[in-house]
């Protein structure tokens, strides 16, 4: 079961103007050749903060890889 899993979350921020991104990654792994991944982002901040300024409330990317 959790072999198959990788998880992994991670923060970046800004210590001045106090912004910051959350960032969270899961990969399953499906046999030897194939994997699907989600990433996601979550920005934080005010509107003229470095993170906070992006366009976005969050960004998710998903999809299926096929490695040889």
């Amino acid at each position: 079961g959790w072999k198959q899993w990788d998880l992994s979350a991670s923060m970046i921020g800004n210590l001045n103007d106090k912004s910051y991104t959350v960032i969270i990654d899961a990969n399953r792994r499906f046999g030897n050749h194939f994997s699907s991944y989600l990433h996601l982002q979550i920005p934080q901040g005010s509107k003229n903060s470095d993170y906070g300024a992006t366009p976005y409330s969050a960004a998710t990317s998903v999809g299926v890889k096929f490695q040889l």
